[in-house]
Protein backbone atom coordinates (compact mmCIF):
# COMPACT_ATOMS: atom_id res chain seq x y z
CA UNK A 1 0.00 0.00 0.00
CA UNK A 2 2.29 2.57 1.02
CA UNK A 3 4.54 1.96 -2.60
CA UNK A 4 1.04 3.03 -3.92
CA UNK A 5 1.50 6.25 -2.27
CA UNK A 6 4.78 6.85 -3.14
CA UNK A 7 4.47 5.90 -6.69
CA UNK A 8 1.35 8.47 -6.98
CA UNK A 9 3.41 11.08 -5.48
CA UNK A 10 5.99 10.38 -7.59
CA UNK A 11 3.90 10.70 -10.66
CA UNK A 12 1.90 14.02 -9.89
CA UNK A 13 1.51 16.22 -12.52
CA UNK A 14 2.03 19.05 -10.58
CA UNK A 15 1.86 20.24 -7.01
CA UNK A 16 -1.85 21.09 -6.33
CA UNK A 17 -1.72 17.00 -6.88
CA UNK A 18 1.12 16.53 -4.85
CA UNK A 19 -0.34 18.65 -2.18
CA UNK A 20 -3.91 16.50 -2.17
CA UNK A 21 -1.84 13.44 -1.88
CA UNK A 22 -0.19 14.65 0.96
CA UNK A 23 -3.58 15.80 2.75
CA UNK A 24 -5.22 12.65 1.98
CA UNK A 25 -2.53 10.82 3.59
CA UNK A 26 -1.62 13.01 6.43
CA UNK A 27 -5.43 13.28 7.69
CA UNK A 28 -5.37 8.93 6.89
CA UNK A 29 -2.63 8.30 9.20
CA UNK A 30 -4.42 10.89 11.71
CA UNK A 31 -7.11 8.97 11.66
CA UNK A 32 -5.73 5.21 12.19
CA UNK A 33 -4.12 6.34 15.65
CA UNK A 34 -8.20 7.33 16.81
CA UNK A 35 -9.59 4.41 15.31
CA UNK A 36 -7.21 2.23 16.75
CA UNK A 37 -8.44 3.38 20.22
CA UNK A 38 -12.06 1.96 19.75
CA UNK A 39 -13.37 -0.69 21.54
CA UNK A 40 -16.41 -2.45 21.64
CA UNK A 41 -18.34 -2.31 25.15
CA UNK A 42 -17.62 -4.71 27.77
CA UNK A 43 -20.88 -6.25 26.92
CA UNK A 44 -20.31 -7.00 23.22
CA UNK A 45 -20.35 -10.57 22.24
CA UNK A 46 -19.00 -10.38 19.47
CA UNK A 47 -15.72 -9.60 17.78
CA UNK A 48 -13.71 -6.25 17.68
CA UNK A 49 -13.64 -6.20 13.61
CA UNK A 50 -17.61 -6.76 13.95
CA UNK A 51 -17.85 -4.06 16.31
CA UNK A 52 -15.57 -1.65 14.26
CA UNK A 53 -18.02 -2.64 10.83
CA UNK A 54 -20.77 -1.88 12.53
CA UNK A 55 -19.05 1.39 13.95
CA UNK A 56 -18.60 2.10 9.93
CA UNK A 57 -21.93 1.70 8.69
CA UNK A 58 -23.32 3.88 11.67
CA UNK A 59 -20.60 6.43 10.27
CA UNK A 60 -21.69 6.28 6.51
CA UNK A 61 -25.23 6.49 7.47
CA UNK A 62 -24.60 9.61 9.67
CA UNK A 63 -22.91 11.50 6.77
CA UNK A 64 -25.28 10.17 3.86
CA UNK A 65 -27.79 12.10 5.70
CA UNK A 66 -25.47 15.02 5.89
CA UNK A 67 -25.18 15.30 2.31
CA UNK A 68 -26.74 18.92 1.63
CA UNK A 69 -23.95 20.31 4.23
CA UNK A 70 -20.80 20.75 2.34
CA UNK A 71 -19.03 20.73 5.50
CA UNK A 72 -19.61 16.93 6.08
CA UNK A 73 -18.90 15.86 2.22
CA UNK A 74 -16.26 13.08 3.45
CA UNK A 75 -16.93 11.64 0.07
CA UNK A 76 -14.90 14.55 -1.70
CA UNK A 77 -12.00 13.24 0.84
CA UNK A 78 -12.48 9.64 -0.59
CA UNK A 79 -12.75 10.81 -4.15
CA UNK A 80 -9.20 12.53 -3.48
CA UNK A 81 -7.85 9.39 -2.42
CA UNK A 82 -9.32 7.26 -5.06
CA UNK A 83 -7.90 9.55 -7.89
CA UNK A 84 -4.77 8.60 -6.67
CA UNK A 85 -5.07 5.35 -6.04
CA UNK A 86 -6.37 4.76 -9.74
Amino acid sequence: MINSWKEQFQNAQNNTEENELILAFLNVKKAKYYWNQIQPPIDWTSSVETFKDQLLLEIGRYYSEQSNHTKYHIPCFFKILKQFAE
